[in-house]
């Protein structure tokens, strides 16, 4: 029998009783183990009966006034069962002269009332179905005797239409929403790989998503849960650092927009006179001249990898679905990228197409191959990394179509036809309906955007998806221009301001004192907060909406970029959104939405009270996760709120150090204040360059700092470096010299 625990359990039990419903639970646990079944012949203190009018609903009482409430389920899946905590619940004489204060302050009032008697009077079924819930498992008694609550990472119990996702044959792509679990299920298909090793035989399992960030969450899950008792199959990379190893360049050589942006402006200081941002441009070259795998007509991916792009003929030819510009500026944008291939060349940098490229050469296997959040990734990208399965069956992919905000072509049928033309593989898509993430409200309006989308544009190769709501506190506001609240969210950690492109958050940055907080949609990709205002997402493109809602831009995709840019926004918010608009009173889309929009010019940020060290902290987590998404500045200003301003400085640091630019390290090291941690990095320079060998390198930081840290050890080392005749004349020169210096003879006579 399986033992289940819902997030909301955890919501319901007050803090001062934590432990003690804790300790009750783990009692009531144990004994239901031990008895393998439930039975009325409990120890005593045990209270349990079943709730009339229900199927499967219990509740024990932990004392004379508190209880928990469980469900006893009998699932196919599970051959004993299992036994679902729900809730907890206090119903003790205080509560009830307050008419259970509790429960009319909680959102579980929508689920359940008791009578005068205490005596559950009506409940919603439809609630208490675990599959609309999110549940964990108990994996082991520890996880009782430690906080499960405070857990940084809980095994998710999957719903049934998550379980299905695994257990269909593969290959498969699995779609879904932010928050429907996606993430969750690509670990999942790992861990059941490995714990089944002995029946699959697989021995290595790339696992691969486009950011830090998530790579990082998910690697650490694994760890968290794998079993001990099997081997180790799993190598988690990010897209760079994959590419980079593999082909063994170093990613100081890997260029990205940044590096993109600066070459552009230096090439063409005049960028007024191209009729799309520099953003697009990139867009452009990055997921359609250099990413895409067409050759001659559409839907094949049969493009010369050999050449750094699609032909420029092929380029021209493609129709409004792949490039959304017209003839005379798509070639300005080949010329561009003609030129930006010259400056990669001359620079001998690469972007991540090119490595893609270059890695199809190389004879690389995997016995099975996931790859999360695939829509950020170029077509050529995709290809490359797919071919290295040792069988197109054995291929896991996740993806959103909803958070496509480029003209990085990527749809459904796409995919379908790259495992049908090249595997004869007929890939298996599953849909996720449900939304663990975000509240009911901003839920249906985002159906209900989807439903509009759908019939003014049309769909990419499946019809688009629809989610179901798991949580339903949350609110939907819509209010105008209002700056003072804009600066008060920008000092709260639970809030982020989103913004449709760069023209627009310049010209609101011009209007603050803060210059940070302000994402654009590009930059929000990958980030939730409880709480988000979307400034002039709709305002910013009216234009584009009044040819939308004429009807004269239906199945033209080019337009499907408006739709996600407002998809994407809202989709951040987990409880609260805050539309802020100028223009409301003419905006044709918010008419469209007004049902799902409560004007409120009155909106207050409430900042919740808490200790210094746990807002600090809770800057420190976020600008870590800013950082590892490669969002520099905005990390910055996080580590500064957490009262860590040289966080970045320390991790360019042990970088520097473990790729040996010690010069580099030493310069960063002396260029400001790192609150005593200098000795800490000198030291480490030093312990790096013994532990690689690289004496005459910790002979020279121990000059330059002043120092005589493991000499002894570096003498050593180079005694024997010496008689194994490993040091060329002029290393042997500089050793020479310093033991001179230091005044060494006896060491200097028997090197000579």
């Amino acid at each position: 029998m399986k033992f289940l625990i819902t997030d909301y359990f955890f919501k319901s039990v007050p803090n001062e009783k934590n432990n003690k419903v804790l300790n009750k639970l783990y009692y009531f646990y144990n004994t239901i183990k031990q008895n393998k079944l439930l039975s009325y012949d409990l120890p005593k203190g045990f209270w349990i009966k079943k709730i009339k009018g229900t199927t499967s609903l219990f509740e024990f009482r932990v004392d004379s006034g508190d209880r928990i409430f469980f469900l006893l389920n009998n699932l196919s899946r599970e051959i004993d069962g299992n036994i679902i905590f729900l809730l907890y619940s206090s119903h003790d004489n205080a509560i009830k002269k307050a008419k259970r204060k509790e429960l009319q302050s909680s959102n579980l009032k929508e689920f359940i009332t008791f009578d005068n008697e205490d005596n559950i009077e009506t409940l919603d079924e439809v609630y208490f179905n675990w599959n609309n819930l999110i549940t964990y498992e108990m994996l082991d008694d520890k996880d009782f005797s430690e906080n499960f609550s405070n857990k940084k990472y809980r095994y998710y119990y999957l719903n049934d239409e998550q379980f299905s996702c695994l257990n269909d044959l593969p290959p498969y792509f699995v779609a879904g929403s932010a928050g429907s679990g996606k993430s969750t299920l690509t670990l999942r298909k790992l861990l059941n790989l490995e714990e089944n090793y002995f029946s699959y035989n697989y021995k290595n399992v790339l696992y691969l998503t486009a950011n830090q960030y998530l790579k990082d969450n998910s690697f650490e899950q694994y760890q968290e849960f794998r079993s001990s008792s099997s081997p180790s199959i799993g190598n988690f990379y990010t897209l760079k650092n994959f590419f980079t190893k593999q082909l063994g360049i170093s990613k100081n050589r890997i260029v990205g927009f940044n590096e993109f942006n600066s070459f552009f402006s230096l090439s063409y200081p005049n960028r007024k006179k191209f009729p799309i941002s520099v953003e697009e441009i990139y867009s452009e070259i990055n997921g359609i001249i250099k990413g895409l795998m067409i050759k001659g007509i559409a839907d094949n991916w049969d493009r010369d990898t050999s050449k750094p792009t699609i032909e420029l003929e092929d380029y021209l030819n493609l129709s409004s679905k792949y490039s959304v510009l017209d003839i005379e500026t798509r070639k300005k944008m080949f010329a561009i990228c003609q030129n930006y291939n010259q400056w990669l060349k001359e620079k001998e940098y690469f972007d991540l197409n090119d490595l893609a490229r270059l890695a199809l050469n190389l004879k690389l296997s995997f016995d099975f191959i996931i790859i999360d959040e695939i829509q950020d990734l170029t077509e050529i990208q995709i290809f490359s990394l797919i071919s290295f399965a040792k069988s197109k069956d054995n291929i896991f992919l996740a993806g959103d179509i909803h958070q496509m905000v480029n003209s990085t072509f990527f749809n459904f049928e796409r995919i379908k036809n790259l495992f049908y033309s090249k595997a004869q593989k007929n890939i298996n898509i599953k849909i996720l309906s449900k939304n663990y993430r975000s509240c009911k409200k901003i839920v249906d309006l985002a159906n209900y955007f989807s439903t509009l989308r759908t019939e003014y544009i049309g769909n990419l190769g499946i019809d688009d998806y629809k989610e179901v709501s798991i949580h339903k506190d949350g609110e939907v506001n819509l209010t105008q221009i209002n700056l003072p609240l804009i600066e008060k969210a920008q000092n709260d950690v639970t809030y982020a301001i989103v913004v449709p492109d760069e023209i627009i958050k310049n010209n609101l940055l011009e209007k603050l004192k803060n210059k940070h907080r302000i994402f654009t949609i590009q930059e929000i990709k990958g980030l939730e907060y409880n709480n988000i205002i979307c400034y002039n997402l709709s305002s910013a493109y009216q234009n584009q909406w009044n040819k939308i809602f004429s009807k004269e831009a239906k199945h033209d995709q080019r337009y499907r970029k408006y739709f996600n840019i407002f998809y994407v926004g809202i989709t951040r918010a987990q409880e609260k959104l805050i539309i802020m608009e100028e223009n409301i009173d003419s905006n044709i889309i918010l008419k469209e939405l007004h049902d799902f929009l409560t004007p409120n010019n009155n909106i207050i940020i409430d900042k919740k009270v808490q200790s210094l060290k746990k807002e600090k902290s809770e800057w420190l987590n976020e600008g870590i996760k800013l950082f590892k998404l490669e969002k520099i500045e905005e990390a910055r200003y996080a580590f500064e709120k957490a009262g860590e301003p040289t966080w970045i400085l320390e991790r360019e640091i042990e970088n520097d150090i473990s790729e040996f630019l010690f010069k580099n390290a030493i310069k960063k090291i002396n260029s400001t204040n790192l609150k005593g941690k200098q000795n800490y990095y000198k030291k480490l320079i030093i312990d790096t360059s013994i532990d690689n060998s690289l004496f005459i390198e910790a002979i020279e930081c121990n000059k330059i700092f002043g120092i005589s840290y493991k000499e002894k050890e570096i003498k050593e080392g180079i005694k024997i470096g010496v008689e194994n005749n490993i040091f060329t004349h002029k290393e042997l020169q500089k050793i020479l010299h310093f033991f001179k210096e230091k005044k060494i003879l006896t060491l200097l006579v028997t090197y000579c």
